[in-house]
């Protein structure tokens, strides 16, 4: 009889890599074809690469005929069932194999569907999901993933996936597919380059968001900046901020009384308004955030700096605005301040409190422990332009705009101008509105 080969069965044959193809060749050429060929109505179904080789190297080969198979589907199961048995095979084409199983399995239910209605009194329950990882050697969690990277994965990485050098996971290859066709690709090359396959997808995503990066530089380059700073009571004002804000970096009063020592000599220096005490700090800074939450874009952040002794208070205070909490920042001080000289640690933090209104996306995940030191102001509770610059990029692109409504000497409108933000801020304080207008036309 003479030999056929089926595309359709050869299908579900994984393909060796070249070392192994070259191995089984150089193995049959010195010991012969020691395993029989498997023949299905003159159909090759197991020992393709055997006799593909003994074909073109005229090797002698047997064969032994599978006559207990009644149909083509019946032959596909058993075929897969046997490849089951290949130690080399990834955990992707396993799933690939169960996937197609899953698939003749459904055909034929579809199939019998009445009679196997009639009979159901003596069918047995069988879960099929189970049955399939088992037979597969995989979870029945890692099908279902494969099956969603094959919707979306290019060839390449499929191909990739299939190979047991790659080092690639099912759960890293999930990730890599969700990317787009370009990234995919880049990511193949690092791991055919000899990359692992962990810090080959670190390197794609940070390339992708320093492209992303420079794209918003060169887009911003066209922004119109427009900025408004007010000298008033941000009570008031904050009816007259503009609608749309997409972020907001604040300093509110905590509540301290508190006066720089290093400027109780100076006049200019009169405290921070509305910090006489917490309830009156509370009273303020909720009807700012309140009528704030209100001119906010649907989708947007809050980054409000406050004491650890005072963070208590102010959370319960931004969520009862509306506001969702995601993180407590710390932000650490390039110098430590004095407090308790004896009795307590030397203080090099402040507390950040991170908060949204719907459910923005960062651009850039910072870590929630951030230095900051470029400190450009003289105000006695001055943040760092560096600091507020990383909080302002990763939540917001050039043009949107950012607010601060207890402005102090600037620090945020600063950032906000040199991240090419459109800016609104508001400042009680005469003297720290003169402040902020020259560091803004300086």
């Amino acid at each position: 009889m003479k030999l056929q080969i089926d595309e359709e069965f050869k299908s579900l044959i994984p393909p060796l890599s070249t070392e192994e193809y070259n191995q089984l060749e150089e193995n049959i050429k010195l010991e012969g074809c020691r395993d029989p060929l498997v023949v299905w109505n003159g159909f090759i179904i197991d020992g393709h690469n055997g006799y593909a080789i003994c074909t073109k190297n005229n090797i002698e080969f047997d064969v032994v005929y599978k006559k207990d198979l009644e149909s083509k589907e019946a032959v596909k199961l058993w075929m897969i069932h046997n490849q089951y048995g290949r130690r080399n095979l990834t955990a992707f084409t396993r799933s690939e194999l169960a996937l197609v199983e899953k698939a003749i399995i459904a055909k034929g239910a579809e199939e019998n569907r009445v009679s196997r209605r009639q009979n159901s009194d003596n069918e047995q329950s069988i879960d099929t999901k189970k049955e399939l990882a088992k037979n597969a050697g995989v979870s029945h969690d890692t099908i279902h993933k494969v099956e969603k990277i094959k919707k979306v994965a290019t060839q390449e990485l499929q191909d990739t996936l299939r190979t047991e050098q790659s080092g690639v996971s099912i759960n890293l290859a999930s990730k890599v597919a969700q990317e787009e066709p370009e990234l995919q690709k880049e990511f193949v090359k690092k791991i055919e380059s000899g990359v692992k396959a962990t810090k080959a997808f670190e390197e794609i995503k940070q390339e992708q968001k320093e492209a992303e990066k420079e794209a918003q530089i060169e887009a911003s380059k066209d922004v119109k900046i427009n900025y408004t700073v007010i000298n008033g009571d941000s009570t008031i004002e904050i009816e007259n901020a503009p609608d749309k804000i997409k972020c907001v970096v604040t300093d509110p009063p905590y509540g301290m009384a508190f006066v720089s020592n290093r400027r109780t000599s100076t006049a200019k220096d009169s405290g921070i308004a509305n910090d006489e005490s917490i309830d009156q700090a509370i009273k303020v800074t909720k009807t700012v955030f309140k009528n704030l939450y209100k001119k906010m874009d649907d989708n947007s952040s809050l980054f409000c700096f406050i004491g650890w002794r005072e963070e208590p208070h102010f959370r319960d205070l931004i969520e009862d605005c509306g506001f969702t909490i995601k993180n407590s920042i710390i932000w650490v001080k390039a110098n430590h301040g004095t407090g308790d000289l004896k009795g307590s640690f030397a203080p090099k933090h402040e507390r950040i409190v991170f908060a949204v209104k719907g459910k923005p996306e960062l651009s850039y995940r910072y870590p929630d422990v951030i230095n900051g030191i470029d400190t450009r102001t003289e105000h006695p509770t001055a943040k760092p332009v560096d600091l507020i610059k990383k909080l302002i990029e990763s939540t917001t692109n050039a043009g949107d705009i950012v607010a601060d409504p207890f402005a102090g000497h600037g620090s945020t409108l600063i950032s906000a101008k040199e991240s090419n933000r459109n800016l609104w801020g508001c400042e009680l304080d005469e003297y720290n509105h003169s402040c902020i207008l020259e560091y803004l036309n300086d």
